[in-house]
């Protein structure tokens, strides 16, 4: 393995590291470079962990992109020639995060502290001054917390989680550590909210107290749908793709007036409440309770009768909701990137719904789960990836599949 090379290249590599069943090498120089190869943007490219992709041109990472799905497929889904849609761009390659993790270092040589991202395959800590890939606004907040907050920071902080509404460009900040002095979320709540606007509210989380200064949620909007999102609730973080997200998935849902879904995993209710707009009925398992308690709250704002929400493991409410609904027609499933479990795939199988859609962010076990639908009796009827994750090896796709006939 080369880490950083690109298809079709020649290079020079040295090895720096044996596996068992693999060797890792290093690009010493190039005999012959890919046309798609540039100049990182990014100063703290290729240290920091958080961009894969950067030496490479946009075109280039939608190419690689959509070779890897086709070789998961293939190799892991055991699928022959997949047929793949052309993947769908983000509008910009940057500035598209809407949420962010950073962590809070300590310089030994001095009682300060830096933000900054976890180095490549370690935990050791990369200073960032920005993030080119965040929104501007989280950028702002960044510069704002490394000007002023460096001891309060250096003392208690470990993790500070920055989440971002695109529609008003209203802020939540949660900061996790332990034993924060009692005053301190006021003090940081009255600078953060002095020196950068659209901080909307302080949440400092210890493990036993979780305390709030402000709000812990924001109201966000895809398209004309308007969404209560809790800071610590799953929402999709690339702002610019959200809307063509939601349409692609109505689409391969095709729903009709006689349909009744089950959306699993299904967080705020992205995508369940506009299902529900078109369909007879949705039934939503969900285990974050935030994102249950938002999506209730969704519920009741868009006035919406033929929607529930069962809260609790995928795998034992699917099997009540089985037991007791027998007109399932179809099935929505965006799992963790750690895909499904064998419970949910074989109970839906079992169940032998017409119609799944599966959206998932690893392409391994998307095939994974995908090669055990089509060994239970489903074909694949369309795949289509879209890029939600510019300049990372991340990859979106969502896939139909109906019963085979």
């Amino acid at each position: 393995m080369i880490p950083f090379g690109i298809t079709e290249e020649t290079v020079k590599a040295e090895i720096v590291e044996t596996k068992k069943d693999y060797l890792i090498a290093k690009i010493t120089g190039f005999v012959k470079a890919s046309p798609e190869r540039i100049t990182p943007p990014c100063t703290y490219f290729p240290d920091c962990g958080g961009c894969d992709y950067q030496h490479v041109t946009y075109r280039g990472q939608l190419m690689m992109k959509m070779a890897i799905i086709k070789d998961m497929l293939k190799r892991v889904g055991k699928i022959e020639k997949p047929f793949v849609n052309p993947i769908i761009p983000s509008p910009d390659p940057f500035n598209y995060r809407t949420r962010v993790e950073l962590k809070v270092s300590k310089k030994r040589q001095k009682n300060d502290a830096f933000l900054g991202f976890y180095k490549k395959n370690s935990h050791n800590i990369v200073q960032i001054e920005k993030c080119l890939i965040c929104h501007p606004k989280i950028n702002e907040v960044i510069e704002a917390i490394n000007y002023f907050c460096g001891n309060d920071i250096n003392k208690h902080t470990e993790k500070i989680k920055i989440a971002l509404c695109a529609v008003s460009s209203k802020m939540i900040l949660t900061l996790k550590g332990e034993k924060f002095p009692k005053n301190m979320i006021d003090r940081l709540g009255a600078d953060l909210k002095k020196y950068v606007k659209g901080v909307e509210g302080i949440v400092i989380e210890e493990p036993r107290r979780v305390a709030i200064n402000g709000k812990d949620y924001f109201n966000e909007s895809i398209g004309e749908l308007k969404y209560r999102v809790n800071s610590n609730s799953f929402f999709q973080i690339n702002h610019l793709l959200r809307e063509d997200l939601v349409r692609l998935i109505l689409r391969l849902c095709s729903p009709k007036k006689t349909d009744f879904f089950a959306d699993i995993y299904s967080g705020v209710g992205t995508f369940s409440i506009p299902l529900a707009q078109k369909v007879n009925e949705v039934i939503c398992i969900e285990d974050n309770e935030n994102a249950v308690k938002d999506a209730q709250a969704n519920i009741r704002a868009h006035k919406l009768k033929n929607i529930s929400y069962v809260k609790g493991d995928a795998g034992n409410a699917l099997k009540a909701v089985f037991e007791d609904n027998d007109k399932i027609s179809g099935v929505l499933l965006n799992p963790p990137r750690s895909g499904c479990t064998n419970d949910v795939k074989s109970r839906i199988a079992k169940a032998m719904v017409n119609k799944i859609i599966y959206l998932s962010c690893d392409p391994a076990t998307l095939s994974r789960d995908i090669s055990f639908f089509v060994n239970n009796g489903y074909q694949i009827d369309e795949i289509q990836p879209i890029d939600l994750f510019p300049q990372s090896y991340h990859i979106e796709t969502a896939i139909k599949l109906s019963r085979a006939q």
